[in-house]
C-alpha cells in the first residue's frame, strides 16, 4: 500500500490532493448471485488505485463550505482471462460529497450532498447497482454553557430517492430525525 498527498493550508482554506495504490494478495469480497443472496469470493489478486480531492472555505466565521471527490479504479488481477482487469464488486468509481453550513451558534443550518456512481455486484460485470444521489439538510440550536445543549432537525433523504447497496436490499427513504445533546464542558 502506499499514499501521497499535498496539502495546502490557509486561515480560511483547506486543499487537498493525494493519490493511492494497493495491491491485494487472496482479497475477501462478496458478490451477488441473485436472486437476494451474496457469497464470499477469494481473488487472488488486485489492485486499487485511486486519487482523492478535498477541500474546505471558510469565508466567515459562520459561513463554510466542504467538497470531497473520489475517484476509485479496482482491477482484479486473476488469471482467469474471463475475470482478468474487470472491476472488483462494490466498489464505485466515483463518489462526492458536499456540505455548505452557516448561521450563528444559537441557529445553523446545512445542507449536504452526497452521491455515487453506479458499480458492478460480481466479477463478471453483469450485475450493476445504479448510481445515486442523496441530500440531507438540518438545523441546530445550541444554548447554555456549562452544560451545553444542542437541539438539532435534520431531514435525510430529502428528495426520496431510490436506492440500494444490494440487490433487493432498499436503502430508507425519506426520514426525520431530532436529537438533543448535552455536552458537559469541563
Amino acid at each position: 500500500y502506499a499514499d501521497v498527498a499535498l496539502v495546502h493550508r490557509t486561515e480560511r482554506s483547506l486543499a487537498s490532493v493525494g493519490g493511492f495504490y494497493s495491491l491485494y494478495e487472496d482479497l475477501i469480497a462478496y458478490e451477488l448471485y441473485p436472486p437476494f443472496a451474496a457469497r464470499p469470493y477469494n481473488f487472488a489478486a488486485a489492485s486499487v488505485a485511486g486519487l482523492e480531492a478535498e477541500g474546505e472555505w471558510r469565508p466567515h466565521p459562520w459561513v463554510a463550505g466542504t467538497l470531497g471527490y473520489t475517484l476509485l479504479v479496482s482491477r482484479n488481477l486473476r488469471d482467469d482471462p474471463r475475470y482478468y482487469l474487470k472491476e472488483l464488486p462494490y466498489r464505485p468509481r466515483h463518489r462526492l460529497s458536499a456540505r455548505v453550513s452557516g448561521g450563528p451558534r444559537w441557529l445553523t443550518g446545512r445542507v449536504e450532498v452526497a452521491a455515487q456512481s453506479s458499480q458492478f455486484t460480481n466479477r463478471t460485470e453483469e450485475a450493476v447497482l445504479p448510481g445515486r444521489t442523496f441530500v440531507h439538510a438540518g438545523v441546530s440550536s445550541s444554548f447554555g454553557r456549562a452544560p451545553e445543549l444542542t437541539l438539532s432537525v435534520e431531514l435525510k433523504n430529502v428528495f426520496d430517492a431510490r436506492a440500494e447497496d444490494l440487490d433487493g436490499y432498499p436503502l430508507p427513504g425519506r426520514s426525520a430525525f431530532v436529537t438533543l445533546a448535552r455536552r458537559s464542558l469541563s
